[in-house]
């Protein structure tokens, strides 16, 4: 399908229909290796320059690739553009899950994709057991994420981040919520 090899074992399913000129689809993968994706490599390449305490010190991406237990890609294709809009994207691997949308322009061979990403998920499963304690440390929605941006060359796209903003904002909100939380807990 993309005249290269992406993916290793599990299994992918692709489902479209509609006129070429906007053929709606998705894509689906499950207990499978994502392997030679250069923005994949590209953003794992960035995470790797932060410190372990700050995204997560096993995301779930060795030789072999990065493992997703699943994956769901929505998607149009526009043949007489040769543009593919992801219109939602789902990725939860092994302690790091993605969510967001983008655009790839296979004409200019550009691309432009927004995500957010949710790291250290065990710890936070554990932490959001705590209900006090897992409300100040990780907020209302239960867990640590920061937003990625990958722009530029499908061969070499450039990875922008909030992680410094909000590894700064960090501790601001643990103490913002602990001055809000008797408010928290009447609600």
């Amino acid at each position: 399908l993309l005249a290269k090899n992406y993916f290793k074992g599990g299994v992918a399913t692709v489902e479209a229909s509609g006129p070429k000129s906007a053929v709606a689809g998705v894509f689906e993968l499950q207990r499978s290796y994502i392997k030679d994706l250069k923005a994949l490599n590209n953003l794992f390449a960035f995470l790797n320059t932060v410190p372990a305490l700050l995204t997560f010190s096993d995301p779930g991406y060795s030789t072999q690739g990065m493992y997703v237990q699943k994956a769901r890609v929505n998607f149009i294709y526009d043949q007489p553009k040769s543009r593919l809009a992801l219109k939602s994207i789902e990725v939860i691997g092994k302690s790091i899950a993605m969510h967001g949308y983008g655009i790839v322009d296979l004409k200019n061979k550009r691309l432009d994709i927004f995500l957010d990403l949710q790291t250290l998920k065990g710890i936070s499963n554990v932490i959001n057991k705590i209900p006090v304690a897992g409300y100040i440390l990780l907020g209302k929605e239960g867990r640590i994420s920061t937003s990625i941006e990958l722009h530029g060359p499908i061969e070499d796209p450039k990875v922008k981040s909030n992680i410094v903003k909000d590894t700064v904002k960090a501790p601001l909100n643990i103490i913002k919520r602990t001055l809000t939380l008797p408010f928290e807990l009447f609600k």
